[in-house]
C-alpha cells in the first residue's frame, strides 16, 4: 500500500511541477528558464521548512 502512496505522490508532483513550469515560462519572455529555477527554488525552500 506504501507504494501506492508514493506513486500517486510522484505522479501529483510531477504534474504539479510541469504545470507551475509552464505557467511561469509563458508570462515571462527570454533565454532563461525562470519556470524551471521557480519551480526548484520553491521546493528547495519547502524542503527546508519541512525539515
Amino acid at each position: 500500500m506504501e507504494y501506492l502512496w508514493v506513486g500517486i505522490g510522484g505522479f501529483v508532483g510531477a504534474n504539479a511541477r510541469f504545470a507551475l513550469g509552464r505557467f511561469v515560462a509563458d508570462r515571462l519572455d527570454g533565454g532563461y528558464p525562470w519556470g524551471t529555477f521557480l519551480v526548484n527554488l520553491t521546493g528547495s525552500f519547502l524542503i527546508g521548512v519541512l525539515l
